[in-house]
């Protein structure tokens, strides 16, 4: 039988308790206009009625949860939840809590863990015994070490063999979860990024059961979070009749590029605390409640956002069980705008990588919009329409008017795109899910008519150009839905971006097959124009397909540091980030449709901190296939080898040698690696300079406050703001001596 984990041993006596006592079947629970939001990084709740003293506990089917949020088979990130208290509608401290959606499964604490199974490992695993110093749980964890010899096999490593029948069946379960600490030789610090794979055997009706990751950071206890459904790219995995967990090392072979381990590589495991989550069973939510409070609202988050902080964990018996809870409901970084008042839509705003679902249920709360840039930068953000029944209208704006009055920013530097959908019926990876996802972005001329759908959202993308010789300030903008005014306020630092590319971009462009896509045959000279001034709004360098960048380029998955660093100390030598579809989790790679956003804009942040020289990218329009019906390559990776997509013929190419017709369609990939090329601008200015090699700098501290290694960082899109909002008075401020930072705030990851 399965292992009870000890915060559950209490489960039989609450069981017994729950038949005994009376349920609390207050009527309905609702939120309130006055109920502030606890955390603005948190974007989803629930609410909780409680008229008690003592323990209570509570049932939350998350997949139900999800599915009312509009969520596309979502995975509940558990170190999300937050128990938060409200008095007078204001929000208290978290309380600790208790959750009971965990089934331990392996505790560690022996090598054969009571009649489960035990631990085998390969030959190259040297050393295998509980330590009974390092533990996150129980009495002590498995320590495995490993040396890479020269009889090494391709992949050695070790597993955990299954022997109880009942622990085969992981039908129920969507998550695992499990904590992991490693170390490494110096030797073999450049395989820290993808440092182990991980198999969960067998599953018949999976092509691959091999994924990378999991992302971690060396010396230091990871918390892992696997998801089983998907696992990998397989959509539906049959867990009913699992063999084995395997943990596999990969060593370099002659044909093999880099980025695995070699001879006289050493590492260390720690392992601990493996559970396997079932987010719509019979778990619940524990916490101390106190009869002066009357309500509580559960905090949580999607797994495609972690990154939130471990919460405080305690135990509790004798739980009362609550049955009042009310709808769940989305704020934080999401909000209706205020000023916008309408019977017939709602309008609402969300993050730039956030990747708006037709199904999202839209927020309660209301706030102003407002978005900040530098001069010389693009500011982009999104709006949300979500129409109460069919209905179309025109989409306009106007110039943008500086709090003083006589300053403009003229409504040509504005561009507005409606956010289109991509129907995947194949996921790259366990990020994906089938059904559509946001990504490319129809250009709209000023006043064109758009159609919106009854109860789906129809985002739209603004991006407003701001002059390098902007007045600093305040700028009052309009986006106008028919007669609907949606308004918003630019505010503009007083600095200002380079000019220059700072990060290096060399993205392949077939103009050959673009012009006869296009049929710009009678205007090649205006339509490359076009495509060289689409290309430096977006900090790209367009190069022919076949070209290479000079110098060394390494796929993320096979960046091997030390390495790459000492090429170019010694030798002055350009070291390049290329990425493709083998750059599977935990690397974030921008060019996959079915990731979360924050992985397209990350990327040049992780360039600052590895001292990268430029990003390379061979093809940006690959249209072999239809990418509007078919972005799934033969590398089963949605979006490879395209960040643009053909014209669709109805609105675009008809005369391609007029303006409003020879437009490129863009993504939602690309236009966020173009937020994090400008992001990247913001680090350098702050530095004053290009980073050095082994000389950390102070925009190093603020990249690694979101960045933990190039594989575990945060998915949480405020975090780009936080640490924007943190340099730009530095920049703007004359003030400051070199503009160092003496006492900055650091953000936890």
């Amino acid at each position: 039988m399965m292992t009870t984990h000890p915060r559950l041993r209490s489960t039989t006596a609450l069981l017994l308790t729950l038949l005994l006592f009376i349920l609390n079947g207050i009527q309905e629970t609702h939120a309130t206009a006055n109920d502030v939001w606890w955390d603005d990084d948190w974007p989803y709740r629930v609410p909780v009625e409680v008229y008690q003293d003592g323990p209570v506990a509570v049932n939350i089917n998350f997949s139900q949860i999800f599915d009312t949020l509009g969520l596309n088979q979502a995975l509940i990130d558990l170190r999300s939840i937050r128990v938060i208290p409200y008095n007078d509608g204001e929000a208290g401290a978290p309380l600790p809590f208790q959750e009971t959606y965990s089934t331990m499964i392996i505790d560690a604490d022996s090598l054969s863990n009571d009649h489960s199974g035990y631990w085998l490992p390969d030959e190259s695993i040297t050393n295998i015994q509980i330590d009974t110093k390092r533990f996150t749980q129980g009495l002590g964890s498995i320590h495995l070490h490993g040396k890479i010899t020269e009889t090494s096999l391709s992949e050695t490593g070790f597993s955990f063999q299954f022997s109880d029948n009942d622990i085969k069946n992981w039908s129920e379960y969507e998550l695992l979860l499990y904590d992991v600490w490693a170390e490494v030789n110096n030797q073999a610090i450049d395989q820290t990024p993808d440092l182990y794979n991980f198999e969960l055997y067998d599953i018949p009706n999976c092509l691959s059961s091999l994924i990378k990751g999991p992302g971690l950071i060396i010396n230091k206890w990871n918390a892992v979070s696997v998801s089983l459904v998907p696992f990998g790219n397989c959509l539906s995995p049959d867990l009913s009749n699992l063999d084995s967990l395997r943990f596999i090392l990969k060593v370099n072979t002659p044909w093999d590029s880099g980025g695995y381990f070699d001879q006289g590589d050493e590492v260390d495991f720690w392992m601990d605390n493996f559970r396997l989550i079932d987010q719509d069973g019979s778990g619940h939510i524990i916490w101390h409640a106190d009869h002066e409070v009357k309500k509580y609202y559960i905090y949580f988050d999607a797994l495609d956002h972690e990154g939130h902080n471990n919460p405080t964990m305690v135990d509790f018996f004798d739980p009362t069980q609550l049955t009042a809870i009310g709808e769940p409901e989305a704020g934080g970084y999401f909000h209706k705008i205020d000023g916008v008042v309408s019977s017939q839509i709602i309008v609402w705003s969300a993050p730039p990588t956030e990747k708006i679902l037709p199904t999202f249920k839209p927020p309660f709360k209301s706030k102003h919009l407002e978005i900040t840039a530098a001069k010389g930068e693009f500011e982009s953000f999104q709006i949300i329409v979500n129409a109460l029944l069919d209905q179309t209208m025109p989409i306009s704006y106007g110039n943008l008017i500086h709090q003083n009055g006589n300053s403009t920013i003229d409504s040509s530097l504005i561009d507005i795109f409606r956010v289109d959908y991509i129907e995947l019926i194949r996921i790259s990876d366990q990020f994906g899910r089938i059904g559509f996802l946001a990504d490319p972005l129809f250009p709209l001329i000023n006043g064109q008519i758009v159609n919106f759908q009854k109860g789906q959202n129809q985002p739209l993308w603004i991006k407003v150009k701001v002059p390098k010789d902007a007045t600093p300030g305040t700028y009052f903008g309009k986006i106008f839905l028919g007669e609907l005014e949606v308004p918003f306020t630019l505010k503009v630092w007083n600095f200002q971006l380079p000019e220059t590319i700072l990060l290096e971009t060399e993205f392949g462009f077939d103009f050959d097959l673009a012009i006869e896509t296009y049929k710009a045959e009678d205007c090649m000279s205006e339509f490359r124009a076009m495509v060289d001034q689409t290309f430096k709004e977006f900090s790209l360098l367009p190069i022919d397909g076949t070209a290479f960048p000079e110098g060394d380029v390494y796929s993320l998955t096979s960046y091997e540091i030390k390495k790459a660093q000492d090429s170019q100390l010694q030798y002055n030598t350009k070291v390049w980030w290329g990425f493709g579809p083998t750059d599977t989790p935990p690397f974030a790679n921008p060019a996959v449709i079915d990731r979360n956003g924050t992985d397209s804009r990350i990327l040049p942040w992780m360039a600052w901190l590895n001292r990268i020289d430029g990003l390379y990218y061979p093809k940006t329009i690959s249209w072999e296939n239809d990418p509007w019906t078919n972005p799934m390559d033969e590398y089963a990776s949605n979006g490879n080898n395209f960040f643009f997509y053909p014209p669709d013929e109805i609105l675009l190419g008809y005369n391609p040698c007029t303006p409003e017709r020879n437009r490129l369609v863009p993504s939602i990939r690309l236009e966020l690696l173009r937020e994090g090329l400008e992001d990247y601008a913001y680090l350098w200015l702050l530095n004053e300079s290009d980073p050095f090699i082994g000389v950390e700098n102070q925009s190093d501290n603020l990249a690694r406050s979101i960045i933990q290694s190039d594989t575990l960082y945060s998915r949480t899109p405020t975090s780009f703001y936080k640490i924007r909002n943190m340099i730009a008075p530095i920049l703007e401020s004359p003030i400051i001596e070199n503009k160092k930072i003496f006492f900055l705030p650091i953000i936890i990851y």
